[in-house]
């Protein structure tokens, strides 16, 4: 599965000749997930079954743009924040969790957004001591 999704990445056919590309083996994998369904083995029935109960939704990638069969982008989203938190020796206080969270999420907005972390956090510094609108990073706000 993984080898013709990036084959599909690198040669760009389209997704439903990535469809068709992958129905053997999502064929094959709806065998054994019936199969394995009345497993003696706990964990690999509850897998089974959990896996068939949500069937429809494990190839969205297949079908939907933007969507990857991996989760890398949330591991990516989550790299700053791991980062700090081994840098920093983990928070301290309730008041540096709530700094955490709101300074890490203002920075992957910022470059979500194309803009400079620096900067924004610069010109809210500037709005605070001169009493001026803060600047904003809801879409399509001034």
């Amino acid at each position: 599965m993984v080898s013709t999704w990036h084959a599909f990445l690198l040669t760009g056919f389209s997704r439903q000749e990535l469809w068709l590309a992958t129905a053997l083996i999502r064929g094959r994998m709806k065998h054994c997930c019936l199969h394995y369904q009345n497993s003696q083995d706990k964990a690999v029935r509850s897998r089974a079954t959990r896996m068939l109960k949500n069937w429809d939704h494990l190839f969205t990638f297949l079908s939907h743009e933007g969507v990857e069969p991996t989760n890398n982008a949330a591991e990516r989203a989550q790299r700053h924040a791991v980062q700090w938190h081994k840098i920093c020796f983990s928070n301290q206080s309730d008041e540096e969790v709530n700094f955490t969270e709101r300074i890490l999420t203002v920075i992957r907005t910022c470059k979500l957004q194309g803009k400079n972390p620096f900067q924004f956090l610069s010109q809210v510094m500037d709005a605070a001591f001169n009493g001026t609108p803060r600047p904003s990073l809801v879409l399509g706000a001034p």
